[in-house]
């Protein structure tokens, strides 16, 4: 990579999210474990709802901030969380959750566009790929490695280590240059959100974050319930690790080819990975549902920011806001309806869900030649 401003954005990230998503993938087994299951459930649905309406304010914070300030106070909120967990303080969790949610539409506002700012169409695909390889690559190292000492040592010890790379990454987001094309964007999300092409591409957004939202909730629990905690961070490692390698190749590969045919492999493997889940109690069926699910979701990270910049170029800010909008009231809606429903009915709608998003992303590029 010949940008220092992504080396070091992509890092940030890296060191940011192997704190963070590390502390979620475990946060619902251990309070699982210790039967206050409701802790859990309450905090992520805080933090997913929160962010769901924040995002239709983050462009204005990150116009007004500025892209560097904005990654850099944002992502102060993700250490903040992680330290929450430590002291098991139910209403500093409650708290933290609700201005994480706020933070992570800011920081994820500003990262997508700063990112498609700093690419162009010949290669933002391998790089929106590589910068999601990276941080499942650094969550699945933190994850598997935890995963050995989990049932022998303190979760104490484990979540500050956390908390201390978290704040690491936070620093080195300070190094990026700013961007100042952040006044070439006038619509907001509530405009852009009612275009055909942005109502098209929806569902896709949905379901493919669905996906994200039961690998934080009933999938951990499952594979607590069937195999045990332990099997929690390899079993999942595989959801991260792989996203590694999918994500850097699809996106390559859509850089050549275009993005309709990997969108349908996208689609095509979440409906294979949830009916693996559904119907197997062994464990390399389960992992190879975990497996396919993956595939669904990289593919997704990889090809989101192509799409999105194809679109709605003069209106980046607000749409990336908009992805974020359908990204976390998929995990919000998977987060609660986990509580209520069993794991069979969770399985069905993320199926059913990714079914219409296929039949809606034909339109979407049957209707918009840009794409292919």
């Amino acid at each position: 990579m010949k940008n220092k401003n992504l080396v070091f954005l992509f890092i940030g990230f890296l060191l940011l999210f192997m704190g963070f998503d590390s502390s979620q993938y475990y946060f619902s087994s251990i309070f699982y474990s210790e039967n206050i299951k409701l802790i859990s459930l309450v905090s992520l649905s805080l933090i997913y709802l929160t962010f769901a309406i924040a995002t239709f304010f983050s462009p204005f914070f990150c116009r007004k901030l500025g892209l560097k300030k904005s990654f850099f106070v944002s992502s102060l909120f993700y250490p903040l969380f992680i330290l929450s967990v430590l002291f098991k303080s139910e209403i500093f969790i409650y708290l933290a959750s609700i201005f994480l949610g706020f933070a992570a539409s800011i920081i994820w506002t500003a990262q997508g566009t700063y990112l498609v700012q700093q690419t162009n169409e010949k290669n933002r695909g391998f790089y929106s790929g590589l910068f999601f390889a990276m941080i499942p690559l650094g969550t699945s190292f933190m994850v598997f490695l935890s995963s050995f000492f989990v049932e022998a040592i303190s979760f104490v010890v484990i979540y500050f280590v956390l908390f201390l790379i978290s704040i690491a990454g936070s620093i080195l987001l300070l190094v990026p240059s700013d961007s100042g094309r952040m006044r070439d964007y006038k619509l907001s999300p509530r405009q852009v959100i009612r275009k055909k092409s942005m109502i098209s591409l929806m569902p896709f957004l949905f379901s493919s974050s669905f996906v994200s939202g039961l690998m934080l909730s009933v999938i951990p629990i499952r594979i607590t319930d069937f195999f045990g905690l332990g099997y929690v961070g390899k079993i999942v490692a595989i959801f991260t690790f792989s996203g590694v390698i999918i994500s850097v190749l699809i996106g390559k590969l859509s850089d050549k080819y275009g993005t309709r045919r990997f969108v349908y492999i996208s689609s095509i493997s979440g409906i294979i990975g949830f009916i693996l889940l559904l119907c197997s109690e062994s464990i390399p069926l389960f992992s190879l549902g975990v497996l396919m699910l993956s595939v669904c979701y990289s593919s997704f990270l990889a090809l989101g920011y192509p799409i999105m910049s194809k679109l709605f170029k003069d209106d980046l800010d607000s749409a990336m806001a908009i992805r974020l909008t359908m990204f976390s009231l998929a995990v919000f809606f998977s987060v609660i309806l986990s509580n209520f429903l069993n794991f069979s009915i969770m399985i069905l709608i993320g199926t059913v869900s990714t079914i219409f998003s296929l039949v809606s992303v034909r339109y979407l590029f049957k209707n918009n030649p840009v794409l292919l």
